[in-house]
Order: C-alpha cells, then sequence, then structure tokens
C-alpha cells in the first residue's frame, strides 16, 4: 500500500511538472466562455438573445456570418443556409433552411460556465412549445482539443451535419413524406453544443501532454453540469411526448472523445439502470412472474465515437445488458463506435492508462485489458463491425479522405451544405429480397400516434454473421451471432476507410451511416429482426424475481460474462 501510494504521488508529481511547463511555455487557453451574449432582461420579463446569422458558403441574406467574432459571442445562434433541392421537373433550385445552435459551456470543475446559457436554451425550447412546433435536438460534447470558440472545427462540422438532418427532416415531413397527409410543419432542429476546456494549452506538442488533466475534467464535466443539463432535456421531451409512442419531440446525444467520456459518466448510471428494469403484471402476481421491461434509452439515441474512455468503465453495462432478454420491440439505445485508424484511443490512451494504472491490481487477464484499453479497442466488448464495401473514389464525395487532423474556421471532412444532394441520399440502402429501402418516416394516424408498428429490419446471414446493408452503397453492419440480433447496446469497430483518425469522424460515409441509422430505426422506429433469446442460465427456476434469459451466449453455452471469456486468473 505503501509503494502504490508513493508511485501515485510521483505521478500526480510528473504530470503537475508537465502541465506547468506547458502553461508556461505555451500558455493556457481562456477560463472564461466564449459564448457571453445570453439573456436580457427587459422591465416585463426576461427573454433569451439570439444572433440571426448566415452558416454557409455564399452569403446572400446581408446577415452576419456565423463564425464571425460578434456572432460568435451569442449562445443562441439562429443559423440561416442554402441547400440543392429536386424539383418535379427534376431540375435543381435553391432554397433556405434555417436552424437553432445553442452553447452551453461548462468550467474545469464541471459548473456551468455560464448557468444563463442553459437558461435562454430553454426560453427557446419554450417559446417553440408554445408555438406548437416540436422539435428534434442534437446535442454534442467535443472531445481533447476542442472548445465552443466560434473557429473550432467541432463548431464547423456539426453544424454541417445538422444542416443535412434538417434538410431531410424538411423534406421527408413529419409523417413520412413531402405530400398532403403531412400532420404539421417539419420539426424544427435545436442543435446543442457542449464546450468545455478541450483545449486547456496551446501548441500541439504540449497539449499532447494534457491527457490525464484533460480526463479527469471531462469526467468532472459529465457529471456535473452536463448531468443537469441533460436531465432537462430529456425531462423536456418527455412533457411533450405525452403518449410513449408518438415520439414527435426527439433527443439525440453524442459525444466524441474525451466528450464520449463525460456523456458516458454523465449517463452510464441511468443507462445500466434502464437495462436491469423489471416489472411484473398484475395478473401474474400469483405466479410471481417478473418480466424484463423493454430497454430505453436516454433520449432516443446515445453515439459515442471514437470515445476517450477504458472498457472497465463499461463492464457493468455488459453484465447487465448480456444476462438478459429483449422483446421484439427493443430499439437501439446505444451505439459506441470506435475506427481501427483511431491511434489516438488505440495507442496513445493505452500508453497513458498504462502509467496511471501502474501499480493497480488486475485479477485477470481480461481485466488488466480492460482498465488500459478503451471500450472499443478491447475485443471483449465488440458486438458489430462497420464495414466499408464501396470503392477508393466513393470515399469523401469523390475523393480521398481527407486526414487533415485540424482546420480552424472550416470543416476538412465534411463536404459544404450546399453540395448535399439529399434525394441521392435518400435513394440508397437495400433490404434482403425487398429491393431499395425507402427511408421516410411510418404513417401517422390523425392523433401522431403509429398507424401500426414499423416492420422489423431483417438481416442476410454471411459467414456465420448478420449483414445489414440498410445504410447506404458504401458501409455494411456486421453483427456477432453470438448476441441477439436485436441487442441494444452495439460496440461497433469499423474500417480505417469510413472513418480514418481520431477527429475524422465528420468523414462523408459515417455521417452517411449515422443519419440513415437514426432514419430507420429511431426516426422510423424499426427494431432489428428479434431471435429468439438464449437459454436460460443452468440452474435458474422459471418465474424467479430475476428473469435469467441471456442476450448473448458463447458457442460452449456459457455466458459472455463467463470466466473463460474473463481471461485466466493472475493470482492474488
Amino acid at each position: 500500500m505503501e509503494a502504490e501510494r508513493h508511485a501515485h504521488m510521483i505521478r500526480v508529481s510528473y504530470v503537475a511538472v508537465l502541465v506547468v511547463s506547458a502553461a508556461v511555455l505555451g500558455g493556457c487557453t481562456q477560463w472564461k466562455p466564449y459564448r457571453t451574449i445570453t439573456t436580457s432582461s427587459p422591465p416585463e420579463a426576461i427573454k433569451y438573445q439570439a444572433k440571426e446569422c448566415f452558416s454557409g458558403r455564399t452569403n446572400p441574406t446581408g446577415m452576419a456570418r456565423c463564425d464571425e467574432p460578434e456572432a460568435g459571442m451569442y449562445a443562441i445562434q439562429h443559423r440561416h443556409y442554402q441547400y440543392q433541392d429536386r424539383t418535379e421537373n427534376k431540375t435543381t433550385e435553391i432554397r433556405s433552411g434555417e436552424y437553432h445552435m445553442a452553447f452551453v459551456e461548462f468550467d474545469d470543475q464541471g459548473w456551468f460556465a455560464d448557468r444563463r446559457q442553459m437558461e435562454a436554451l430553454f426560453m427557446l425550447l419554450g417559446e417553440l412549445e408554445a408555438g406548437n412546433r416540436h422539435t428534434l435536438m442534437l446535442v454534442y460534447a467535443h472531445g481533447w482539443k476542442h472548445n465552443a470558440s466560434a473557429c473550432d472545427n467541432n463548431v464547423y462540422c456539426f453544424s454541417r451535419l445538422v444542416e443535412r438532418m434538417d434538410i431531410l427532416e424538411r423534406n421527408l415531413g413529419s409523417a413520412g413524406a413531402r405530400d398532403e397527409k403531412d400532420d404539421g410543419p417539419p420539426r424544427h432542429v435545436v442543435a446543442i453544443y457542449i464546450g468545455w476546456r478541450g483545449l486547456s494549452v496551446k501548441g500541439e506538442l504540449l497539449s499532447n501532454i494534457s491527457f490525464w488533466t484533460r480526463k479527469a475534467t471531462a469526467e468532472r464535466v459529465g457529471r456535473g453540469g452536463v448531468k443537469e443539463l441533460l436531465t432537462r432535456l430529456e425531462d423536456y421531451r418527455r412533457i411533450r411526448n405525452p403518449q410513449h409512442d408518438e415520439l414527435k419531440t426527439q433527443l439525440v446525444i453524442t459525444g466524441h472523445s474525451f466528450g464520449g467520456l463525460a456523456i458516458h459518466a454523465a449517463l452510464s448510471h441511468a443507462v445500466v439502470e434502464r437495462a436491469v428494469g423489471v416489472s411484473r403484471e398484475p395478473a401474474s402476481r400469483a405466479e410471481g412472474v417478473t418480466k424484463y421491461r423493454t430497454a430505453r434509452s436516454y433520449g432516443d439515441l446515445i453515439v459515442l465515437v471514437n470515445p476517450a474512455f477504458e472498457g472497465s468503465l463499461y463492464e457493468p453495462l455488459l453484465h447487465v445488458a448480456t444476462n438478459r432478454c429483449y422483446g421484439r420491440d427493443q430499439r437501439p439505445v446505444m451505439l459506441t463506435v470506435t475506427s481501427v485508424g483511431d491511434t489516438a484511443t488505440g495507442l496513445a490512451f493505452p500508453l497513458g492508462r498504462g502509467l496511471d494504472t501502474l501499480f493497480e491490481h488486475a485479477g485477470s487477464t481480461a481485466q488488466g485489458e480492460s482498465i488500459r484499453q478503451t471500450v472499443g479497442h478491447d475485443p471483449r466488448y465488440e458486438t458489430h463491425q462497420l464495414k466499408w464495401r464501396g470503392s477508393k473514389a466513393q470515399r469523401g464525395s469523390g475523393q480521398e479522405v481527407r486526414v487533415a487532423e485540424e482546420e480552424e474556421c472550416g470543416c476538412p471532412y465534411l463536404d459544404r451544405t450546399e453540395d448535399f444532394k439529399w434525394w441521392e441520399f435518400v435513394g440508397q440502402g437495400q433490404l434482403p429480397g425487398q429491393g431499395e429501402l425507402p427511408l421516410v418516416r411510418r404513417p401517422q394516424t390523425e392523433a401522431g400516434r403509429a398507424a401500426s408498428p414499423p416492420p422489423p429490419l431483417p438481416a442476410d446471414i454471411e459467414s456465420g454473421r448478420r449483414i445489414y446493408r440498410a445504410y447506404g452503397d458504401q458501409v455494411a453492419l456486421s453483427g456477432d451471432m453470438k448476441y441477439s440480433a436485436n441487442y441494444p447496446y452495439l460496440v461497433i469497430t469499423t474500417d480505417a476507410e469510413i472513418i480514418a483518425s481520431h477527429n475524422a469522424i465528420y468523414s462523408e460515409p459515417f455521417v452517411e451511416f449515422l443519419h440513415k441509422f437514426f432514419l430507420v430505426h429511431i426516426a422510423n422506429g424499426r427494431p432489428f429482426e428479434a431471435d429468439v433469446c438464449h437459454r436460460d442460465f443452468a440452474g435458474c427456476l422459471p418465474g424467479g424475481l430475476i428473469p435469467c434469459e441471456r442476450s448473448c451466449q458463447l458457442q460452449t453455452g456459457e455466458a459472455c460474462t463467463s470466466q473463460r471469456e474473463a481471461g485466466e486468473k493472475t493470482g492474488d
């Protein structure tokens, strides 16, 4: 114990020296928030302040550009953009779109940098509710070496992804098609950018040594104000959807790198709680039959991309999720996606964790790997692979994948919104033996509820794996057969042709996959085609207090969390 305490003090001292040296030599980034214009207090009531601005290559409106210094000071931006649309005679014309982007920033202790930013956001959402507008809320938490400044490339890339989603909302319609049956105006898209000091010191070389401090900060941010923000957003979603199957107002939560760690820190407890939940039907009380509830996401979907947290933090969910059963209506809950080309989480992260855990005891080989490797680089947790099946020329819209790691005041990965041809995007995706998959929302009744349950998404079985080609002609989702088909916690390893590196998460193939996954499973509400769960645990009595069906089982018949998979004991 004394040796471990001494080693810990050495590590802390080492990191402190590096960080202080970096601050002196390179200089710290600013401590105060970037978005300082939030609310105003006129005599009658407090109001949120929003900046009308233009986002795009050309600016025919005369508005300020959203990345200009003055516009970049606003916590709420009402962004306007232009895009191509296809007319009935198949020619193209330029149309205008608009959405809101809100910035909520946090300091190094996880406190709100300015709580009025969140207050302004909920004033905006209240105004949309008063106008009877449903919303699609898209939350993004950036990662290491980024912030909420107007010129950060994550702000640029996120805005382009949001604009594409807004275009699809406008053209697919809230009822599934742009026609007279549409039961209301398109949902209003509200983008929510979670900002924190992921970039704490200036200079690429010096910022690399901020690994330990930024990882700890991301965890504090997630457990602090981010948890409150996400809780309030889900409450807003729940209130706007009084009928559980209506889901007109939706919430998607995304995090990248240490931003994925922040989201996981904020939501992991709630996700596990919803995974393990059970219920009893009143008519079954006499028999004592207990059933698992449908596992719900936080909001409608959680997406973690190249997340920078160790697999041991994911272990509780693995045990809960694989040792239960899922009904046929179970939809995806969470995607955890990691590229094999991500050397930051594949190489740098385990090196950093190796130093941090040098004197920690691991009870098995598998446990030792889990405390050093990120969840996406540990085969123990992988459930799916996202495979590249396009040609080299298809990458990056007809060009090589753009792998530039950083670009100020621009997005080096994703094509401009003006070049996005939504009608070509919608026309791709195949179903086994059924031809093209229509990416439209299911028909609605007058009450806004689904007229009939959406059909499940079937798979082809090839080489002992389930293959899904519903997400475009460039990628295929390949599922491990030891997991039930509708296992809702997808841990996906993706080819480098799809995500080239740690920061290249806004590549064209991957963004297309995300959009189509959302349209198929969240907007359309289609589950994966379910199969029977694996057999019960040995010696488990039916009707017990804890249901015993498994959703993951090894070929030997053992549970996926059995000691054999965990690895040989390394000794006490």
